[in-house]
């Protein structure tokens, strides 16, 4: 049967009896705690005339006629009076350790059996732990004192073992050398006290006012002695009653938890703890039992913990989590224990940090949190706090801690400043943020502490769920947005932040996972002189126009001509194309797919790698002939400087003003003085630009190279990203060889810049990323190009 509610016991008639008076009984109180079982009730005819009255928790039956202690009950008489009970005693009390814990009951029942063999069974609710420490608290009544005289020692022992929830209560001063000592307010309750593995001793425990001046709460364990009021406060001022004449909360009891790591581990077999009261009425003693069965304590711990709200639980779990790293026997163990804790606790976490709390002077809100694989978090959101406040914002990575609002960079957000000047803040320049926190999660649990200015407790924020962004370009996008290219610390932004996230999140771009394939159109040449590579991305029939220049040119019968199709949008249509491309131009040609979107250096590098002949040259889709006979021109010039590294050529823009003849570096004053590349002849007349000059660097838009070398050098460098300045990195690493870049001013070609990229979006993005790959450039080159940074 379904156990009534529980009710303290009183002195008005029970309203709940079984059937008939003879086998009446009930349960008021039924509590498992500190390994102890406290049972209080009646059962009408307990002395006589009933043969049996038994209780079963778990798998254990007790009896109660012998094993309890005897009550007076004289509601219970009064309320039969008439129905020939006899006598006051139908009251019983059991205390007993149970050797056998009842982890899992969460009831008992009371079995009432007459001679005749008459009997009635009925099942009570089972309180545990916690709740059974104030259940008994409630329940417990002066009628109780009369019986401590009459206790035996296994009893005696059980009630000190519960001490701290019956003292209050209790008078056991007439017993000489009291085991009890009652406690001055303020009350005190102790939920547990034990050593967990590796020595480490934690207790808990609950004031229901804060300490008033010159008090002192002291743990005494063995020979040592600890202030408790250092403890973890996981209570009180975090969420304080509700002001207002409508309030009708209650303020919180201030609650502690203590853990500290004992001197010897070894040493830690001691049964009992005492709690030390120390005040203006004196010093008061209280005899709290300790468990030393580091899995039993665990196991109250974590009930412990699951009742503590979320920022509650990841205070405790912090300070727990730095004693059990110094102790080795338990940190892999425990540590574990503690981390799952601490996840527990972060799923009920907020994102942000509101001004609902009263005594709170911070705005928080985290929008995005990035991982990146070995290098860390790249965290994106904002802020506001006022100057009072002195805010401590800190991001927790397992056991790592990185202080944000130390490194962080603060950034205009518009959006934000509109929202708090709506709830009257109109002094928020800068409220968004962005920071590359150098702590790689790891699957570790990661969130924000947040401190600030007069208040002893911490508050926690979440991270956004973090999952890794797919494609590593849209990972890159999101921090780019963050970045503003004038800003005057642009240098340190990009050296800390920037640029670190960006190289990593790119250096983790998946794979293709398409299959490479390759179809040869038209008869190529047995012995090519020249191979030309040409990415395709976005535009096709760019190929179509080179066809018909090739087409008149004699030299391309000694050419193997490669187009790598580098947008799998335009795979299917590009090898639809390819019989006509051979049968309008009569010119051989390679079709290469790579798989998958690889970039233009990437897909260079692919061409590359296929092709046959002892030189490479690399060639723009958008990039046309002046006349034939042009690249056997460029091949006599390089052949004819043998410490040429790379041979540009002169390009044209449509116009005919120049685009390109030969490139140098200059620093960009708008951009902190990095290094970019400059062409000092674009816009100008090609007039007078002949002959073959050495340079600092060419354009890969027409560059000629010769294989070995450029395999020797890795080819093009694909830590830039989309097609910026892997042409002058490249040319850089060849003048490391000793090898002099040149460019063929008598060889011209068109130039349609741009035509062969696709970027999509705004000039926004496209500035950042340029900016991104300048940076990387400077990174690498400017202490060769200028000696050093300015």
């Amino acid at each position: 049967m379904d156990a009534p509610a529980l009710a303290p016991p009183s002195t008005t008639a029970p309203s709940e009896v079984v059937d008939e008076p003879a086998l009446a009984a009930r349960i008021d109180l039924a509590a498992f705690a500190e390994n102890c079982l406290v049972v209080y009730g009646w059962a009408v005819g307990l002395a006589e005339p009933l043969a049996s009255v038994t209780l079963t928790v778990g798998e254990q039956t007790i009896e109660l006629k012998g094993a309890s202690l005897p009550v007076p009950r004289p509601d219970v008489g009064r309320h039969f009076l008439g129905r020939t009970v006899a006598g006051t005693d139908h009251g019983f009390l059991l205390l007993r350790e149970l050797a056998a814990l009842p982890w899992l009951a969460d009831t008992v029942r009371l079995r009432v059996s007459t001679d005749s063999g008459r009997s009635e069974t009925s099942d009570w609710p089972l309180k545990r732990e916690q709740q059974a420490v104030r259940a008994i608290r409630e329940v417990a009544e002066p009628g109780w004192r009369s019986l401590i005289a009459r206790m035996n020692a296994e009893q005696i022992a059980v009630l000190e073992r519960l001490a701290s929830a019956v003292v209050p209560v209790l008078n056991s001063a007439s017993r000489g050398e009291p085991a009890l000592v009652g406690l001055d307010s303020p009350s005190a309750e102790y939920p547990f006290c034990g050593v967990l593995q590796g020595g480490i001793l934690v207790a808990a425990l609950s004031l229901s006012d804060a300490p008033r001046a010159g008090e002192e709460w002291t743990l005494s364990y063995g020979d040592s002695r600890f202030d408790l009021l250092g403890a973890v406060r996981t209570g009180s001022s975090l969420n304080p009653p509700t002001e207002g004449p409508s309030s009708t909360s209650a303020p919180r009891p201030l609650e502690l938890l203590f853990a500290t790591a004992l001197p010897d581990a070894r040493a830690a077999v001691e049964r009992e703890a005492r709690i030390v009261h120390s005040g203006p009425a004196g010093t008061r003693t209280s005899r709290v039992w300790s468990c030393t069965d580091p899995a039993q304590c665990w196991q109250r711990l974590q009930q412990h913990l699951a009742s503590l709200s979320p920022r509650d639980r990841i205070a405790a779990c912090e300070h727990l989590g730095a004693l059990i790293r110094n102790r080795p026997q338990s940190a892999e163990a425990l540590g574990d224990a503690i981390s799952q804790q601490l996840r527990s606790a972060l799923e009920q976490l907020p994102v942000h940090v509101d001004a609902s709390d009263p005594q709170s002077r911070v705005r928080l809100h985290l929008d995005r949190a990035i991982p990146i694989d070995g290098t860390g978090l790249f965290l994106m959101g904002w802020c506001y706090a006022d100057a009072k406040a002195r805010l401590q914002l800190v991001c927790c990575v397992g056991e790592r801690e990185f202080n944000l609002n130390e490194h962080w960079a603060r950034v205009a957000r518009p959006d934000v400043t509109e929202y708090l000047a709506k709830h009257a803040i109109t002094n928020a320049e800068e409220p968004g943020f962005f920071c590359l926190v150098p702590l790689v999660p790891e699957r570790l649990p990661c969130y924000l502490r947040v401190k600030t200015a007069g208040r002893p407790e911490c508050n926690y924020v979440a991270l956004p769920p973090m999952q890794d962004v797919e494609p590593a370009l849209q990972a890159v996008r999101m921090v780019l947005s963050m970045l503003d290219p004038g800003r005057r610390d642009l240098r340190q932004i990009m050296n800390q932040h920037v640029g670190p996230a960006i190289g990593a999140l790119w250096a983790t771009r998946t794979p293709p996972v398409g299959s490479p394939a390759l179809i040869r159109v038209g008869r190529q040449p047995t012995d090519p002189k020249v191979s030309v590579i040409v990415p395709l991305f976005g535009r096709i029939d760019l190929a179509d126009y080179q066809l018909a220049l090739f087409a008149d040119d004699p030299d391309f019968g000694e050419v193997e001509l490669i187009y790598v199709v580098d947008d799998p949008r335009l795979v299917d249509e590009f090898r639809h194309q390819c019989a006509h491309l051979w049968g309008t131009h009569r010119v051989a040609f390679m079709y290469a797919d790579p798989g998958g979107n690889l970039g233009f250096a990437g897909a260079t590098n692919f061409g590359a790698r296929i092709a046959r002949a002892p030189y490479l040259l690399l060639l723009n889709s958008d990039v046309f002939p002046q006349r034939p006979g042009w690249l056997g021109t460029m091949l006599r010039t390089y052949q004819a400087h043998p410490d040429t590294g790379i041979l540009g050529a002169k390009l044209l823009y449509e116009d005919g003003t120049v685009q390109h003849a030969g490139m140098t570096s200059r620093r960009n004053v708008h951009w902190q003085n990095l290094w970019i590349n400059h062409h000092p002849y674009k816009g100008m007349s090609p007039a007078g630009l002949s002959g073959t000059r050495e340079v600092e660097a060419v354009s890969a838009a027409c560059a000629l190279i010769e294989t070995a070398l450029y395999r020797s050098l890795g080819g093009l460098s694909e830590d830039y990203i989309i097609g910026d300045f892997e042409d002058s990195d490249l040319c850089h690493r060849v003048r490391s060889t000793g090898c002099l870049n040149r460019v063929a001013l008598d060889v011209t070609l068109y130039h349609l810049e741009r035509q062969s990229q696709t970027l999509g979006g705004d000039g926004r993005w496209r500035t950042a990323l340029t900016l991104y790959n300048c940076w990387l450039h400077d990174q690498r080159w400017s202490d060769r190009i200028g000696g050093g940074p300015s």
